[in-house]
């Protein structure tokens, strides 16, 4: 670790079962994930929430989140740019920072009532403050 600038100390890879969301997106974004094996001394979160409080918690882990995680960490996570592009909501609309995945809102038919103004909302200049404030990046 010490030409990344952290010392000699030992990395603790922090993973998520390769059947979650996160694993596939970085194995389908990031070529040299493909194919990857693990070491055995890396450690297996089932859940979101346990991936994030053990980057939080654990000097020198590495570890795979998604931003909304690092924003309410409150600066005891840190994201890593890849090939020096900054994880940014810039970056990420503009295609320049390629680990994203997109998330949908699935209704039966078109959407009425109280789901559509929902819909609207969270579309809208309010919904784009919320879902950025959160460490996530608007569709728009």
């Amino acid at each position: 670790m010490g030409a990344l600038g952290g010392g000699e100390s030992p990395i603790t890879v922090l993973t998520r079962p390769p059947e979650e969301v996160d694993s596939e997106v970085i194995r389908a974004t990031l070529p040299c994930f493909t194919e990857l094996k693990l070491v055995a001394t890396a450690r297996v979160m089932p859940r979101g929430g346990d991936m994030a409080k053990a980057l939080a918690e654990t000097p020198y882990a590495l570890g795979m989140t998604s931003m909304t995680v690092v924003a309410q960490s409150e600066g005891r996570t840190k994201p890593l740019a890849l090939d020096n592009v900054e994880p940014t909501a810039e970056n990420v609309r503009n295609g320049k920072y390629p680990l994203t995945r997109d998330f949908f809102f699935i209704v039966r038919g078109e959407p009425t009532g109280s789901i559509r103004k929902f819909l609207e909302f969270i579309r809208g200049p309010d919904g784009d403050r919320i879902i950025l404030a959160n460490g996530a990046v608007p569709a728009r």
